[in-house]
């Protein structure tokens, strides 16, 4: 989810407040030293919103690549795990398992998160808990 950053966009809650100031300059005559300190004011305020958007876009673009990240490795790691040396494996393993513990022939771990959440829905036919998310109107 992209967020708005145009000047229009961060700068409309405080037109309306840099137009009463500008029409009290013009009609009730407040100092021009007054309305100048208010729109820095207000300009340094629009400033701090738009940096703090553009870190949220950040933020937001980083997880969706974190994520993406996370999928492929998932669904890569058959084939990562096998083709990999001994102490790759390792690695892998403690990356993504904890708790192991061998009972006989049988192996019994935990997955570490978010590999829990990844695992638990590869053994599900559907991913989705609710309806079709692309639903399309009837033809």
């Amino acid at each position: 989810m992209r967020v708005n950053t145009s000047k229009k966009a961060v700068g409309a809650p405080y037109k309306k407040t840099r137009e009463l100031h500008l029409k009290r300059l013009v009609f009730w005559r407040i100092t021009k030293d007054k309305y100048e300190e208010k729109r820095k004011e207000y300009r340094a305020k629009q400033k701090e919103i738009t940096k703090k958007i553009s870190k949220l876009n950040y933020a937001d673009e980083e997880y969706y690549l974190t994520s993406e990240y996370l999928l492929k490795l998932a669904s890569n790691a058959s084939k990562l795990f096998e083709s990999s040396e001994v102490h790759e494996k390792r690695l892998l393993l403690k990356m993504t398992l904890r708790n192991l513990e061998l009972e006989g022939k049988k192996v019994r771990f935990d997955w570490i998160k978010p590999f829990d959440k990844i695992a638990n829905l590869a053994s599900r036919q559907a991913w989705l808990l609710g309806e079709d998310s692309n639903l399309r109107p009837a033809a």
